[in-house]
């Protein structure tokens, strides 16, 4: 009896101990949140301030394609700060919109379509519109605008170039059909089971699009809050399309006549940069592989001067380019792919002789990486940390010349350096 009461004296002692542990745990998981979502809050204010500067400094001045560049950059980092505080509030149902207002939500998508037929143009994409008027929900404005803005910006994002996009938003009975179709590369079975999951990704191995993927997300938590439905239907390489329906409002015509709804621009981040080969005889060649389109543009702009570039956007393209091209005298190339990692290639080109000799500079935007590639792979190869000073890259690039020029030199005279 005396070792029964002991043992349950222990198993209660032992319970105890790790429901403590565990509610340490979580409150020492809730303080990280709490101090990522206040670091992220802090980093708003710098980043406003630097694009108010910038602004500023465009309309007086004029714009480059590198302030161009910038502004698109500092913009997209505000916009992904945004999201992922959002994102974070909306988890812990803390949720900081009010839905009891109503909007004429007819006004506010015709508004937003005019801007996103400016973005849409520059690849080509015609947007077609079929808007019932006076149609009005309750939902907070500024949750009505990143809904519109999410889903037509995927639109244009995941459609090809020369497609259309349509936006319908008609009503029937109750209810309020905010419906938009893309032609563009379609979903999987797969993904769409997946979607609205935070940080998901949709995109696929044909392309290099980036994002958090948490837009859609945020769209979910927004309708579940105002008791809205979404509809995804779509087929792979076919195109998408969003249905969202929401509980009508009866308002008279003229009562929402002079209401003034406050919206979003939205980021024109699709670029027109042209990134091609080059190539004159007897020069320095190098193969970049990266799948961020403006590091590449500057890089090709950076390092052209005196060398021949060639460019792959992701590792199956690098795979079918280097075999038509000048064997590279080196190979820079991203870590993290969507479709493969660079250390991959890096280890399959060490087993062909034609290209075993080939230096290495990968460039990574996780510290950590530094090391743990240096442990698993050949000498041969340097790691850059993202951000960089392009000045660094240079110098390990005409170090890299000296050696392969020095190393051509001992191997005609029959020496070993």
């Amino acid at each position: 009896m005396n070792d029964f009461i002991y043992l349950k004296k222990e198993v209660e002692n032992k319970t105890l101990e790790i429901e403590d542990k565990s509610k340490k745990l979580i409150q020492l998981n809730e303080n990280k949140t709490n101090f990522l979502i206040m670091l992220l809050n802090e980093a708003k204010n710098p980043l406003t301030m630097i694009n108010i500067y910038l602004e500023k400094e465009i309309k007086e001045k004029g714009i480059t394609d590198n302030i161009s560049i910038i502004s698109r950059n500092i913009k997209k980092l505000i916009k992904n700060l945004t999201n992922i505080i959002d994102m974070e509030y909306l988890d812990r149902d803390s949720s900081f919109y009010n839905h009891d207002q109503i909007i004429n939500f007819s006004s506010l998508i015709k508004s937003k379509i005019q801007l996103f037929s400016e973005i849409a143009k520059k690849k080509n994409i015609i947007i077609s519109s079929d808007i019932e008027n006076y149609l009005h929900i309750k939902i907070d404005p500024y949750a009505a605008d990143r809904i519109i803005n999410n889903i037509i910006d995927n639109a244009i994002r995941y459609n090809g170039n020369n497609c259309t996009i349509d936006i319908i938003l008609k009503s029937a009975s109750e209810k309020i059909y905010f419906i938009v179709k893309d032609t563009g590369m379609g979903i999987s079975e797969e993904k769409l089971m997946h979607i609205f999951e935070p940080y998901y990704q949709i995109a696929n191995k044909k392309n290099n699009l980036q994002g958090l993927g948490v837009g859609l997300s945020i769209v979910k938590k927004i309708t579940d809050e105002i008791n809205a439905k979404i509809i995804i239907r779509s087929d792979l390489d076919a195109g998408t399309t969003f249905i969202i329906s929401f509980n009508k409002e009866h308002i008279e015509k003229n009562e929402f006549d002079s209401h003034v709804i406050s919206y979003s621009k939205p980021l024109d981040d699709y670029l027109n940069l042209v990134i091609k080969d080059i190539y004159e005889p007897e020069r320095f060649n190098i193969l970049i592989i990266e799948d961020n389109i403006e590091l590449l543009y500057f890089l090709q702009n950076s390092l052209s001067k005196s060398n021949n570039i060639f460019y792959s956007l992701n590792i199956a393209d690098a795979f079918e380019k280097i075999n038509k091209i000048q064997k590279p005298d080196l190979i820079i190339s991203e870590i993290m792919m969507n479709s493969m990692e660079g250390k991959d290639f890096y280890n399959i080109l060490k087993k062909e002789e034609k290209y075993n000799s080939i230096p290495f500079i990968f460039l990574t935007s996780n510290p950590g990486n530094k090391a743990k590639i240096q442990s698993i792979i050949d000498s041969d190869v340097e790691i850059i940390t993202k951000p960089f000073n392009i000045e660094e890259l240079e110098k390990k690039i005409e170090t890299l010349k000296k050696y392969i020029d020095l190393k051509k030199l001992s191997n005609k005279s029959g020496e070993k350096i």
